[in-house]
């Protein structure tokens, strides 16, 4: 058989393979949020006792954002006495701490405090900052916010009623939204990239396994079950995905609810786009290729779902999308030959990347409408330059990444962090 007819096939089953899978995700997110919509009121969710709720946000170089992030954790629908707000200026030099020192004489009657690290104690990522602080939290519970997060006002009390249904369950994880989605094309594309990938990893895995893996941002976990793993890990570029697996191998629960919403701030720039989105595939790779061993050990069957989950996106998506784009432009183009007589392939050739596409239609429009604001004739539109074309940026990342590990490990230099910045907003 010709090696290209094999390449077809093989590329193409394993496509069709995560097309199914990720389409089946996203039906099931899509019933198991519609159906929480329809059966839980926000507004009627009360605790009979409110733990100790300690919120942790890392803020490095954010005057830009740090304000209004501040004024919405404070403003929160949690008894003001049994929660404490913890910001840590982390060796910032564009005025972030002048800010919070405003704050805290603005608000001398609230429990918040700012923790503040110099070039020796801080500056070098978020897992650091974040250990620091749990030593100064006094709560059961800790809450983790990104520096640019504006939460809704409910979104704490809805996090930790989640979180106490249940003893197995470890952290509970809400929605995040983008705040600037109208600032600039690419902030449109990320606000669907984002309702997509929370449709399938984590309101799909929570409906289909009871899986899920913390977002780096609004959620909240026991501090007993954070001791219990030691903390976040301090060299890890990923440090939700990393502290997660851990969790999992425990076997605890990670759950998502889609109705503790918080609002964040996208890059609006390629450049800043890229860097971010380097890290975040250096720190998943890192992680995938370090526990590929742990598919072959006894470990909780929800560890090893969101592990393959990862391998099949990020080596083998990856590599099926490269091979097929590559041989479809070269048989446009000339330079390749796909024997499209034979009558498997030409029924592939032809049929497998429309349904695909069609397929991918599909699920997005299924992920994106389920906010009412996004239902418009633009979401629509954007689908073929999300796909054909934000998409294949993410083709160009992952190429970069693999190098920049590759050269990392050749020259013995470890990961270092690229923290994204916040400019503020008009």
């Amino acid at each position: 058989m010709n090696v290209l007819r094999i390449v077809v096939l093989v590329t193409s089953a394993i496509i069709d393979l995560m097309i199914i899978y990720n389409f089946t995700a996203v039906v099931r997110g899509f019933i198991y949020t519609t159906r929480r919509r329809r059966t839980v009121d926000p507004d009627k969710i009360a605790l009979e006792e409110y733990p100790m709720l300690s919120i942790i946000v890392p803020a490095h170089n954010e005057a830009g954002v740090i304000r209004p992030t501040v004024l919405s954790l404070l403003n929160q629908d949690y008894p003001r006495d049994r929660y404490e707000l913890i910001v840590v200026d982390d060796n910032s030099s564009d005025g972030t701490g002048d800010i919070l020192k405003e704050m805290l004489a603005e608000f001398p009657d609230r429990n918040f405090r700012v923790l503040t690290t110099d070039e020796n104690t801080g500056g070098t990522g978020k897992s650091r900052v974040l250990n620091m602080a749990v030593k100064h939290a006094v709560g059961s519970v800790i809450s983790v916010f990104d520096a640019d997060n504006t939460p809704e006002s409910g979104n704490l009390r809805l996090l930790v009623y989640a979180l106490l249904e249940d003893d197995k369950i470890a952290a509970v994880s809400g929605k995040f939204r983008t705040r600037n989605k109208k600032e600039t094309l690419l902030t449109r594309l990320v606000d669907m990239e984002t309702l997509l990938a929370q449709a399938i990893a984590q309101a799909g895995h929570w409906a289909s396994f009871k899986a899920g893996v913390l977002p780096g941002t609004n959620f909240v976990i026991r501090r007993s079950v954070l001791e219990e793993v030691g903390g976040w890990d301090e060299t890890a570029l990923t440090e939700d995905t990393e502290i997660s697996f851990r969790i999992l191998q425990k076997n605890y629960l990670i759950r998502f609810i889609p109705e503790a919403v918080t609002w964040e701030q996208e890059p609006a720039h390629l450049r800043p786009w890229l860097r971010q989105r380097n890290r975040w595939a250096r720190g998943n790779m890192t992680l995938m290729l370090k526990n590929i061993p742990n598919l072959f050990r006894r470990r909780p069957i929800r560890f090893k779902i969101i592990v393959m989950f990862m391998v099949t996106m990020y080596l083998f998506l990856f590599t099926c999308v490269l091979i097929s784009d590559t041989m479809f432009f070269g048989h446009i183009f000339g330079f390749l030959h796909i024997d499209i007589a034979n009558r498997t392939v030409g029924l592939i050739y032809h049929y497998s990347w429309p349904v695909q596409i069609l397929a991918y239609f599909i699920m997005t429009i299924m992920a994106v409408w389920q906010e009412k604001e996004e239902r418009t004739l633009l979401s629509i539109l954007l689908l073929p330059v999300l796909l054909f074309g934000y998409g294949r940026l993410w083709m160009i990342v992952i190429i970069c990444a693999l190098a920049r590990m590759i050269n990392d490990a050749i020259h013995h230099r470890k990961a270092s962090w690229d923290k994204t910045d916040h400019p503020a907003e008009n």
